[in-house]
């Protein structure tokens, strides 16, 4: 179900987190009060421990796991009722024990005072994490602003580029064609040394020369070629940018996702949300319900419902991809001896995961992931030992 409607059906405002906030963990009961809410668990408690010593077939999960609720359920009234009594403490449940205890009251008075603190705290770290992620926001907009100006630069300078090859062509072909007309020696007609200058001059034929250009004096002295003009020799394909191209180099920080994405492919990139942590980007993940033991063994080397495998998230991202996310820590814990059970069983002498996890379905077919977990964490009973002895006779 979504977010907001499980905090409806619980009389809470999803849209404002203050109205339901409650830090647990820094909201302790003193222990007089806790022992007067379900006085009797402690008892049935160490009934059942000593019933589960006697007999392996007096082991009820369901009743152990019962009375650790009530333990905790004890804790969250007192906490509850505390926050309630500093709104309202006209409530006839006030009236009633423990409740209308002096101690009740003076928990209940700290315990707002404790909250403020708490909640001021929570306030500025949700602010400095909007900073910061304004800041990295703002810094990608620079960099992209800085990108769109070099690549307009790097446009303007390939422009540059050509018409500098135009002109030099131009130029070239122009310097050339006046050299070529400048140097030629016009023949003059034969005619004493001591002709005047003003002497006639035969007619030359119309074809000799371009009718563009004057005609030169028809003397009998060849005129000296004149200097030749400078050509222009111009080679932009010589020149250099005035700035450099933008940096190719990847980018570090998406180093481990793209070689995640080379091997799994962008459904498995694309199921996770990334964020930013100590400098590369890390997916997050939640811990996927698990119905059968093998699924667990399943979610860690092959991944469930497209995501990335456990085993993958935790060999490239070790505890950051847990983020500080307590149910996600405490699920990986209990799932963590599964797995180790598994490689422990097929590391035997002509086992392999295949048998296991046949041994672990035909063994333990009434246990789901999660109770299985807690058969494993239970020190009484030394759970994984009888695994193992049980393991030797199944074939």
């Amino acid at each position: 179900m979504p977010l907001d409607a499980l905090l409806a059906s619980a009389m809470f405002n999803g849209q404002q987190p203050s109205s339901y906030f409650l830090a647990r963990n820094v909201l302790e009961p003193p222990g007089d009060l806790l022992c007067l809410l379900f006085p009797w668990v402690e008892q049935e408690q160490r009934a059942l421990a000593v019933r589960m010593q006697q007999s392996c077939l007096a082991i009820d999960i369901a009743l152990e796991s019962f009375l650790k609720v009530l333990l905790w359920f004890r804790r969250v009234l007192l906490q509850d009722a505390a926050i309630l009594y500093c709104r309202n403490s006209t409530y006839p449940i006030f009236n009633l024990p423990p409740f209308n205890s002096q101690a009740f009251r003076n928990f209940a008075e700290g315990s707002m005072q404790t909250m403020q603190g708490v909640t001021t705290e929570w306030a500025l770290q949700l602010q400095q994490e909007r900073m910061e992620s304004r800041a990295c926001h703002n810094d990608l907009t620079e960099r992209m602003s800085q990108f769109m100006a070099e690549v307009q630069m790097q446009n303007g300078t390939h422009s540059s580029r050509k018409q500098c090859r135009v002109s030099g062509a131009t130029v070239s072909t122009t310097a050339a064609a006046t050299s070529t007309s400048m140097v030629a020696v016009v023949p003059g007609a034969s005619a004493p040394a001591f002709a005047p200058m003003h002497a006639e001059q035969p007619a030359l034929p119309g074809a000799a020369f371009p009718t563009t250009h004057l005609a030169a004096p028809a003397f009998g002295i060849a005129l000296p070629p004149p200097p030749p003009l400078p050509v222009t020799s111009v080679q932009p394909e010589l020149w250099l940018p005035s700035n450099p191209l933008p940096s190719t180099m990847p980018d570090a920080r998406w180093k481990k996702q793209e070689e995640l994405q080379q091997q799994f492919g962008d459904r498995c990139i694309t199921q996770h949300p990334w964020q930013l942590v100590s400098g590369i980007y890390v997916p997050t993940y939640v811990m996927q319900p698990a119905t059968a033991i093998e699924d667990i063994w399943t979610e860690y080397t092959v991944g469930l419902n497209g995501f990335l495998p456990v085993r993958e998230l935790e060999e490239q991202f070790r505890p950051k991809w847990r983020g500080n996310v307590s149910s996600v820590k405490t699920e990986w814990g209990r799932r963590k001896k599964i797995i180790a059970l598994i490689q422990k069983l097929s590391s035997k002498a002509r086992w392999d995961v295949d048998l296991v996890l046949r041994f672990l379905r035909t063994e333990y077919a009434i246990y789901n992931g999660r109770k299985f977990s807690e058969y494993l964490q239970n020190t009484k009973l030394n759970a994984e030992a009888e695994i193992l002895e049980r393991a030797r006779s199944f074939t």
